[in-house]
């Protein structure tokens, strides 16, 4: 368990200090890696998937976590999973990222 607590840590922080400078691709790869971290979690443990998921979800005013909803939302392959995410921590319409310039 410690492990994954760890990872979180390096999860919350990765979002909430991405310089305005990152490339697209590198924030585009880590927004596609912490959902799939998210969604593999789902199954194994619920309870430490809605510590570690919604969480840090719920705090989407953060320009880094609109950026990788935006980015995600706008990947056909992804999508589906971030509907999935959003719905399961209770965090409204992913639609407001869907098909939208991400800044």
């Amino acid at each position: 368990m410690k492990t994954i607590q760890l990872i979180c840590i390096v999860f919350v922080v990765l979002l909430s200090s991405f310089p305005a400078t990152i490339k697209s691709k590198k924030l585009a790869d880590t927004c596609f890696e912490s959902l799939a971290y998210c969604m593999n979690l789902i199954p194994r443990d619920k309870k430490y998937w809605e510590k570690d998921c919604c969480n840090v979800r719920a705090k989407r005013d953060q320009a880094a976590t609109k950026q990788c909803s935006c980015i995600i939302a706008n990947n056909p392959q992804k999508y589906l999973d971030l509907i999935k995410l959003f719905k399961a921590c209770g965090l409204g319409n992913v639609g407001n990222y869907h098909n939208q310039p991400c800044k």
